[in-house]
């Protein structure tokens, strides 16, 4: 069994550095980590060699973002041999035998691709603000799962969800083998967990919550406020990428002019009420769609077919 954790840091800070990696020295399943710090400049690279020899450390010279540095940890994890890839976020940890209880499962049940512990907050208090979110889809099981809960009801070992955020996803090699990596083509920073998710289900693997395994996702003093970084995009943008790059659904030539006459005529709206600068965003979001066009139709074609490893 051989397992590895991929962990992306930036200006990560001692705590979390030491909650994070601090944690993995506590598995009771033998595991490799690898950490691609996407250019911190804060004195994480240091920390981390001076305190955390064991780690396989890559430095990149740029923010590479969420989906290529994560992309880089899992490909070098896989041409090591790694059965099941644990992907990590450097603010969250692992409580107890948390990564042996999923290693496990997975191995006893290997439909589900990721396998997802609840994420609780920081202190440990209370459920992540996000994570209750995601796993409530009206849908799926993660509305059982609440409800059992709440009832003292008897848990199942797995509740199955079409979404769970990739803060701490434990990713087989079947499933990464057979969907490939994250696409940094469409996505960069945002989107591209829910992107990984839909392609997941396409491909006939689940995805899973398991009630008794936990980790800790410290974020709650960020719960609802923006975040201002390099990688921030028009939340329409995304939502267009999202739906039109969506292989669990046919491509739809009405979708897209749905998008673009909407585009259009909040264009108009902003020109002929003078916001020049509203209209500039506007048209700048709609330019920005025609162009996408094109590539989001070539990546769905691409993912919507068994990956050859390594992926392209």
């Amino acid at each position: 069994m051989s397992v590895f954790v991929v962990v992306v840091t930036y200006n990560s800070g001692h705590e979390w550095l030491d909650q994070c990696l601090g944690s993995l020295r506590l598995s009771k399943v033998p595991l490799q980590c690898i950490v691609i710090d996407n250019a911190s400049n804060d004195d994480s690279v240091e920390y981390i060699r001076a305190n955390y020899p064991e780690v396989e450390l890559i430095t990149s010279s740029e923010n590479l973002g969420f989906a290529k540095a994560n992309n880089l940890g899992i490909s070098k994890a896989l041409a090591a041999g790694a059965e099941h890839v644990f992907l990590l976020n450097h603010d969250a940890w692992f409580v107890d035998d948390c990564l042996e209880q999923l290693v496990k499962l997975q191995q006893q049940s290997p439909e589900f691709g990721i396998l997802s512990p609840v994420h609780l907050n920081g202190s440990g208090e209370r459920l992540d603000w996000n994570f209750t979110k995601y796993i409530s889809s009206c849908h799926d099981e993660g509305r059982q799962l609440y409800t059992q809960l709440i009832k003292g009801e008897p848990l199942h070992a797995i509740y199955q969800v079409d979404f769970v955020n990739a803060a701490a996803w434990l990713i087989s090699r079947a499933c990464l083998s057979q969907v490939g990596l994250f696409d940094t083509e469409l996505f960069v920073h945002y989107g591209e967990d829910t992107h990984y998710a839909q392609r997941v289900n396409y491909h006939q693997f689940k995805i899973g919550v398991v009630p008794r395994c936990f980790i800790h996702h410290d974020r709650e003093d960020r719960s609802g406020k923006a975040v201002t970084t390099v990688f921030n995009q028009n939340n329409e943008l995304l939502s267009f990428i999202l739906d039109l790059s969506n292989i669990l659904k046919a491509e739809d030539q009405s979708l897209i002019r749905c998008y673009l006459r909407n585009r259009v005529k909040l264009t108009l709206l902003a020109l002929v009420t003078l916001n020049f600068s509203e209209f500039r965003q506007q048209f700048a979001v709609y330019k920005r769609m025609q162009v996408l066009l094109p590539t989001i139709s070539r990546r769905r074609q691409l993912n919507s077919k068994t990956a050859i490893w390594p992926a392209d």
